[in-house]
């Protein structure tokens, strides 16, 4: 029988977990940049690093993490739970409208080309 492999989880990470766990309901949200200031990494105005640092360890522990423009928070409510969802819809179905806008824009351009 093969041993599942187990993922070895770094301290940085679970120091970011803890972080997260500390920050319970929207009116206790934290920004990226807090948390790059905590973890001690320059990482640029848009975070880039550290937003991919939390997604994972929200993925790895199983956070039901929001994020929204004013940081994270642990979603503690049906309530918050519901937000977010309606908030991710909403982004969801707005990148869909831009792709089918910039898939039209683009046939468009590809129409001009050939006149």
């Amino acid at each position: 029988m093969s041993e599942e492999k187990k993922e070895t989880v770094s301290d940085e990470m679970k120091f970011l977990r803890d972080i997260l766990l500390s920050h319970k309901g929207k009116e206790n949200s934290i920004t990226s940049s807090e948390i790059a200031r905590q973890l001690n990494i320059s990482d640029g105005e848009t975070h880039n690093i550290v937003r991919a640092m939390i997604k994972r360890c929200a993925y790895h522990y199983h956070i039901p993490l929001a994020a929204y423009g004013y940081g994270y928070y642990v979603i503690t409510s049906r309530e918050e739970l519901k937000e977010y969802c309606h908030n991710l819809s909403m982004r969801a179905n707005e990148i869909s409208k831009r792709r089918e806008k910039i898939e039209e824009f683009f046939g468009e351009w590809e129409e001009a080309e050939i006149d």
